[in-house]
């Protein structure tokens, strides 16, 4: 299960940076058009306007949040220690005599 639930974090992490990277990729795309725009006529040759894609980064960004929620959803741990600290095992303990 800590296996399971480590590769729900990383594959909801690794999500949100493709999303991140997505607009960072069409930022520089940005720059490149706007420096070719304020370059003299006759030096560069000017490309296609670039379009933003804030559907799909943002649809990664919010899809990660499901298997981040269902990894920390997942509770890994030592049953005996929770059932010292409640205190059920002394109780059972009495009733065994």
């Amino acid at each position: 299960m800590l296996a399971l639930r480590y590769l729900l974090i990383t594959g909801g992490m690794g999500m949100i940076l493709v999303a991140v990277g997505i607009l960072l990729h069409d930022l520089y795309h940005e720059v490149l058009y706007r420096r070719a725009l304020a370059a003299p006529a006759g030096e560069a040759v000017v490309p296609q306007r670039p379009e933003w894609r804030w559907r799909t980064s943002l649809a990664l960004g919010l899809l990660a949040w499901g298997p981040i929620l269902l990894a920390f959803a997942i509770v890994v741990g030592n049953p005996h220690a929770f059932a010292n600290s409640s205190g059920l095992v002394a109780v059972s303990k009495q009733y065994r005599g």
